[in-house]
């Protein structure tokens, strides 16, 4: 079994960092392995695409706003399975934050 180690999640920068940072930023506390990491990069990755190929759909064509909602949608559902990922590996303390909130649909 590969060791688990304390990570801070932070959503909005799409951020994994090994020590807390006292910068404002909400920060989720997660115990996870080096396949649980990879798992949570892969899904930030995710988010990020679906967020660029929203945006450039909307540079390209303002008017066409299915394909931009199609990939908002996507960007959405992504942005949930990121909160479940960190509520499954979060602390106590995190999972009580995530309840708390009522961010996982």
């Amino acid at each position: 079994m590969t060791e688990k180690n304390h990570y801070f999640v932070v959503v909005k920068e799409r951020e994994i960092r090994e020590i807390p940072v006292d910068d404002n930023e909400e920060e989720f506390e997660i115990i996870a392995d080096d396949s649980e990491l990879s798992a949570m990069r892969e899904l930030f990755l995710n988010m990020k695409d679906h967020a660029n190929t929203a945006t450039s759909f909307i540079i390209k064509d303002p008017f066409d706003d299915r394909r931009a909602d199609r990939e908002r949608e996507a960007y959405e559902r992504n942005l949930q399975k990121v909160y479940r990922k960190i509520y499954e590996l979060g602390t106590n303390g995190t999972k009580a934050k995530i309840r708390e909130t009522g961010i996982i649909k």
